[in-house]
């Protein structure tokens, strides 16, 4: 399987942890990556799955969604 054939779908969760949570303000991020042959699939992360946490676990703040296929962005949403 090559990459310029696979559509790979990331979503970036960004997190704080205010005062009002018993924090100082600390920032986090959690990752998550799914990479398909289907951008249906892919969506839905129904292929192979790799998340990551970096930073603290606190309230989410901001969420990025990408989808690309062979290094082309097809879309960018943050929300």
């Amino acid at each position: 399987m090559y990459q310029k054939n696979l559509y790979k779908y990331t979503v970036i969760n960004y997190t704080q942890n205010p005062p009002s949570l018993g924090g100082n303000w600390e920032v986090g991020t959690e990752t998550s990556v799914c990479f398909s042959r289907s951008p249906k699939k892919a969506m839905a992360f129904e292929g192979a799955v790799t998340e990551r946490h970096e930073g603290v676990v606190g309230c989410p703040v901001l969420r990025s969604r990408t989808l690309s296929k062979g290094g082309k962005i097809l879309f960018d949403i943050t929300d």
